[in-house]
C-alpha cells in the first residue's frame, strides 16, 4: 500500500511501482504525473483483508493521475 501512495503523491521520485494485495489509502491525495509511470497491482479473490476491488479502485485512481496500470487478480 505504501508504494501506491508514494507513487501517487511523489511520482517524480519513482520509475515504477508494484503492489501485492495493495490499495490506495488516500486516492485524493495524489498528484498528476507529467510522465506516466507503470504500476502493477495484484490481488487475490480470497483475500479478506484487502479485497480485490480495492486494487481495481487503486488502478482507476492512478490512471486518473496519468499512470499506466495493470491489474492481475488471482483465484
Amino acid at each position: 500500500m505504501l508504494s501506491l501512495q508514494a507513487i501517487a503523491q511523489r511520482p517524480d521520485r519513482f520509475a515504477a511501482a508494484i503492489a501485492l494485495s495493495g490499495a490506495l489509502l488516500r486516492p485524493k491525495a495524489g498528484k498528476v504525473s507529467e510522465t506516466p509511470r507503470p504500476v502493477l497491482l495484484t490481488a487475490g479473490t480470497g483475500d479478506k483483508v484487502v479485497p480485490a476491488q480495492r486494487a481495481r479502485d487503486a488502478a482507476t485512481a492512478l490512471e486518473a493521475l496519468g499512470h499506466a496500470t495493470e491489474v492481475g487478480v488471482f483465484e
